[in-house]
């Protein structure tokens, strides 16, 4: 059985322009290539999904939206993960971005599934704006989820830029 690789992305846009070379080269060593993906509001993406799909990789879109903060349809987009993840156990799950990270080690800790988490920067969820309080409460609960859930999930880390290095 040929071992599955599950990219997990926000929006196909951000997929194409840092993860289609490591999905076509993963897929000429023989691996099989899904990308799970949201929507953006306001960008037809389109020739993306065209672009993946003639790489022969298979893509599933989700309506989610990225950038969004609604918490149901960040349930939605994890519940289907889940259920991408169990229907095979030879999979990894790369996540490519704060947020999946944080949707994906919530799938891999109820199907125990692999994964990377890869950050080319450490976006949104880390930027200073409006309420500190908040924004420290926010840092705070985001540490916490990951340290509790690194406990159970096997997990590598790739950070590409040397600033976000902890």
């Amino acid at each position: 059985m040929n071992k599955e690789i599950i990219f997990l992305a926000n929006h196909i846009t951000y997929f194409v322009s840092h993860r289609l070379a490591i999905a076509e080269k993963l897929k000429s060593l023989g691996y099989e290539v899904t990308v799970i993906t949201g929507r953006k509001k306001k960008i037809n993406e389109n020739q993306c999904y065209s672009l993946v799909r003639s790489k022969g990789i298979k893509l599933e879109v989700v309506e989610h939206f990225a950038g969004t903060k609604n918490i149901l349809s960040l349930l939605t987009f994890l519940m289907f993960v889940i259920k991408m993840c169990r229907q095979n156990n030879n999979k990894i799950l790369h996540c490519i971005s704060t947020k999946s990270a944080i949707v994906g080690l919530a799938a891999a800790f109820i199907t125990r599934t692999e994964v990377v988490c890869s950050f080319s920067g450490l976006g949104l969820l880390f930027q200073k704006n409006g309420n500190r309080f908040f924004f420290k409460y926010k840092i705070f609960l985001i540490h916490c989820y990951f340290r509790f859930l690194l406990k159970f999930v096997t997990c590598r880390f790739i950070v590409q830029n040397q600033q976000d290095k902890a």
